[in-house]
């Protein structure tokens, strides 16, 4: 019975370690970083959880769609549909998003 219980908890860590690291990569985070969110004390470790996620998800192209907001209520909009704020150019904001 513990065994079994135990096993379930390494299963949720791993799957969680997984999500984890795949969100901290897709956002572009260094390695070190993410080592230290997810508490590995090896980089060994880490990379594991990196090479996964690049195997699951390739990255073939990193083509994007470009948006541009004037205003605060243009630029929530285009956060709630998943674009990433790129910068500030002539007073409009630019965002991005992989196509």
């Amino acid at each position: 019975m513990v065994g079994r219980t135990l096993s379930k908890l390494l299963v949720t860590y791993l799957i969680a370690s997984l999500v984890l690291s795949i969100v901290i990569v897709l956002r572009q985070i260094s390695p070190s970083i993410t080592m230290n969110f997810l508490g590995h004390k090896s980089i060994k470790n880490t990379l594991i959880y990196i090479q996964l996620e690049e195997a699951i998800f390739k990255k073939d192209n990193d083509e994007y769609v470009c948006k541009v907001a004037k205003n605060v209520d243009e630029a929530k909009e285009l956060i709630e549909l998943g674009f990433e704020y790129v910068t500030d150019m002539d007073g409009i904001k630019l965002f991005r998003k992989r196509k």
